[in-house]
Formats: structure tokens, C-alpha cells, sequence
């Protein structure tokens, strides 16, 4: 990993436009995933800028007065938002440069960093960082604290149920000893061989948990209730043992060969016992909750690329397998509430607050390229509908406005933060726009786009700048 510090002589820090609010003679480090759109806002306000990103695009480079581009070994692995090892690598710049960057009056973190407050706590020791504090950012980034706080404020929120990153890796560590049993050069002549081997295997995988250690707490939000269960791992694998009949899901009544259960057992997707432990899950705790379809998503994801929508059984068994290959935090799963994504900018201070603006969201949009159900791929703003005080706002503001007062007293929110949230519509208000599959193409300046029986989902907060700030100063 390296960086280089990028300039442009042409039209070097020249902004896309001067705001009334003048900041000539003061300057400001931007640090984040991407700060394209947060120095083009800081441009704007007269303010000398050096910017620390992942991109250093064309337009970034020619508007900041300097950039430091941090650079990938691999450049694909930008696709992966939001990744500690990212956020972890623009950390160590910024540590590396701390004179530099104290030497600027201003030091605000962008994209990325929202997700590790460990790391805000390390960069607001700097003396002139701004923003929210690590102690705000976990408040609503951390799933148990947010969701037991909307619970407890009131404020609708999908049914929610957080499962431990503790289990993942408990269980990924299960499976990954299950393989390793099975290794090349392990041979079996003889069916009693093998399932010799398997009890053996079984009773060393049991004596190796400990019984104080392999309980884990699942958690269930409801919008009134909040449930902890239990999930024990040592009496599930006693109640599942290795053995003969614990083989290929589909082939779990027959007599398969020796060397179909070693097959078997070099994945550990392809065993019985996966099968079960995922049954375990929907069975007892997630399809009593949350029938299908449901939202399965990464504690720790970013841009919507880690979210999915999953209508049944065989998805769920599929999906599972990649969260444990590549775990990233908690797992929430989620109901799936249909409905127009929208988003809400305000700033705050602390106790005050004020809402910027209102904007559609474009999510997993297939013409623009996309492959995901959730990703994010834009926001739509028009004049009437993304003004706050607009009437046409009239019957969701005074909702927003509720949550937004509650959530920056909770958490002592500081400067830009932004409000996903889904605006469910009446029913008989999607058939009266024949919008019931395909809510993106709702007219959002006719006469009355929310009727007053809407009902506002929050979903997640992002206690930083974000990227609708270039629509709304445009």
C-alpha cells in the first residue's frame, strides 16, 4: 500500500461555485472513502482543502489544493465499502501526517468511518477534528443500541433481529474444524473406518467446547417488544451429531460410500449439519418473527451492495454460507417493509436541529448497471418535494421532525447527519397509482404524494456529510 499526493496547476482549488457564506482565509482536511462531494461543498464556502481518499478522481484533483490518493494493491477491492482494512489504511495516513493536519484549521472524516467508532475515538484526539464524537457514531451505529432505542422512542422501524458476531465466528470456526478433519491425505478403506472416525471427531469437537463459552445471545426487536433468546451450541451439536447420518442434505437417507463422505465433509456448506444449524435458525427464531421475504445484511456494509433480499428457504441456506466464508460484524435480518426509499438531510447541534432536505432514493436500479436489490444508486431532488416546508411535505415533516429531535438528544448529534427511511403507502393509494411493483416511478410532485395514513420505516442513520449535498446545493 502506498500514496502519492496528487496536483493540478490548472484550475487547481477552484470551486464549483461560491456559497453566500464566505470561509476565505481558512482551510480544512477531508478524509473519507470518497470526499469528491464534501470538497466540492467546502470549495464553495471559500475554504482551502486536502483531501485523503480511495479515488483522487479528475474532479477531485482539480478542485482541491491537495489530495492524497491512497492507493490499492488490488483496485477491485474498492468494490468492498466500507472495509475495516480501508478505513484502517486512511487512519494510518492521517496518523502519519498529524502535524500536517493540525496545521489546517478544520479536520472532518467522510464515508467509511461511521462504521468503526473505535477508529473516530483514535482521530478525535486531533485538535481541530469536528464532527460527531465516537461515543454519538456508536450510539446509532451500534444495532442493539439504535434499535432498543427507537423501541423504547416509539419510532417504527422494521422488525429486527441482530444475530451475535460472536456465533458466526463461533460457528464458522465449527465448520472450518469439521473440514480440516478431512484433509488430502486422509484415507479410508473401510465404511467402519470412516465412521469410527466421525464419533471420534464428534466427542473431540464436543470436549473442545466449552460449556461456559457456547451460549449466544439472538436478539429480537419488535416495535413494543425486546427479546433475548439463547442459542446454545453444545446442545446442538449433541442433538446433531457427526456421524453417518449427518451426510449430504439431499442424500441424508442413504448409504453413501466412503468417499461420498469425505466429500460430503470437505465443505462444510455441503453437510447435514449446516442444513440443521440453518433450520435450527428459521425454524426457531427467525420465521416466527419475520416470515419471507426477508433483508439480510452485514452489521458493517456500505452502499447497499451487502444487503439482500431473500424470498425463501433454499436463498436463506445460500446466503448463509456467505456471511460465514466472509463475516463482517453482526447479522440483522430484517422484514421486508415495501414502500418509497427516501432520505432526509439536517444538521444539528447537540440539541437543536434542522432539516435540510428531502430526496428519493434510487436503489437497485437494473438499468444503471445494477446487480444488487439494495444497492445505492442515486437520489432524485425537485424543488417542490425536497423542501422541508414544502405543503406537499405537510403530512410526513411533523413525523420527521419527531424522530429527528429524539435521535440528536439521544445521541448528541454534531453538524450533517442523514436519515434513511421508507414512507409505506395505504394500500389503496398503490393500486390508485398502479405503483403497487414499481414505487421509482411515483410522481413526487403531484397534487399528493403521502396521503395521510402513511407510515414512516426508519431505517439507519449516517452521522456524517452525505453525498445528496451536491443536489441540494446545486
Amino acid at each position: 500500500m502506498s500514496c502519492y499526493g496528487c496536483k493540478r496547476d490548472l484550475i487547481k482549488g477552484a470551486p464549483k461555485k461560491i456559497s453566500k457564506f464566505n470561509f476565505t482565509g481558512k482551510s480544512v482536511v477531508l478524509a473519507g472513502y470518497s470526499v469528491r462531494s464534501l470538497n466540492s461543498s467546502a470549495k464553495s464556502l471559500g475554504l482551502k482543502t486536502l483531501a485523503i481518499d480511495c479515488y483522487a478522481d479528475m474532479d477531485l484533483r482539480r478542485s482541491a489544493d491537495e489530495a492524497i490518493h491512497i492507493i490499492q494493491e488490488k483496485p477491485n477491492e474498492l468494490d468492498k465499502q466500507c472495509s475495516k482494512q480501508i478505513v484502517e489504511i486512511i487512519r494510518d495516513e492521517i496518523i502519519k501526517k498529524k502535524e500536517l493536519i493540525e496545521s489546517y484549521d478544520y479536520f472532518i472524516t467522510g464515508s467509511a468511518f461511521e462504521n468503526y467508532p473505535s477508529i473516530i475515538k483514535e482521530l478525535e484526539q486531533f485538535k481541530n477534528y469536528i464532527g460527531n464524537s465516537s461515543s454519538s457514531v456508536d450510539k446509532v451505529r451500534d444495532p442493539k443500541k439504535l434499535f432498543k432505542f427507537l423501541m423504547e422512542s416509539n419510532i417504527k422501524f422494521p422488525k429486527t433481529i441482530i444475530i451475535s458476531e460472536k456465533l458466526i465466528y463461533f460457528v464458522l470456526k465449527i465448520f472450518k474444524y469439521i473440514e480440516k478433519q478431512f484433509h488430502p491425505d486422509q484415507s479410508f478403506t473401510k465404511s467402519d473406518q470412516i465412521m469410527k472416525f466421525l464419533k471420534d471427531s464428534s466427542q473431540l469437537l464436543i470436549s473442545k467446547i466449552n460449556e461456559n463459552e457456547s451460549t449466544f445471545q439472538i436478539d429480537i426487536f419488535l416495535s413494543n417488544e425486546h427479546k433475548e433468546i439463547q442459542f446454545d451450541i453444545l446442545k446442538f451439536i449433541n442433538e446433531n451429531p457427526i456421524d453417518s447420518k449427518s451426510l449430504n442434505f439431499t442424500n441424508k437417507d442413504q448409504n453413501l460410500e466412503s468417499n461420498e463422505i469425505v466429500s460430503a465433509y470437505e465443505h462444510f456448506e455441503k453437510t447435514f449439519l449446516y442444513f440443521k444449524f440453518i433450520d435450527k435458525l428459521l425454524d426457531t427464531i427467525i420465521l416466527p418473527v419475520i416470515n419471507f421475504p426477508l433483508v439480510v445484511k452485514h452489521r458493517r456494509s456500505g452502499g447497499g451492495n451487502d444487503i439482500d433480499l431473500i424470498e425463501n428457504r433454499d436463498e436463506f441456506y445460500f446466503k448463509f454460507q456467505e456471511i460465514l466464508k466472509v463475516p463482517r460484524g453482526e447479522i440483522i435480518i430484517q422484514e421486508f417493509i415495501k414502500g418509497l426509499d427516501m432520505s432526509c438531510s439536517f444538521i444539528s447541534n447537540g440539541t437543536d436541529f434542522e432539516i435540510i432536505s428531502l430526496s428519493k432514493q434510487i436503489i437497485g436500479e437494473k438499468k444503471l448497471g445494477c446487480t444488487k436489490p439494495f444497492a445505492y444508486c442515486g437520489n432524485i431532488m425537485s424543488k417542490l418535494i425536497s423542501d422541508p416546508k414544502s405543503p406537499l411535505n405537510s403530512n410526513i415533516i411533523q413525523p420527521l421532525k419527531n424522530i429527528v429531535e429524539k435521535i440528536t438528544k439521544y445521541a448528541h448529534l454534531k453538524g450533517s447527519n442523514g436519515i434513511d427511511f421508507i414512507i409505506k403507502l395505504p394500500k389503496y393509494y398503490e393500486e390508485k397509482l398502479n405503483i403497487a411493483d414499481n414505487y421509482k416511478y411515483i410522481n413526487l410532485d403531484s397534487a399528493n404524494p403521502y396521503p395521510p395514513e402513511s407510515e414512516i420505516y426508519f431505517i439507519e442513520l449516517n452521522p456524517r456529510f452525505q453525498g445528496t449535498m451536491d443536489l441540494f446545493e446545486f
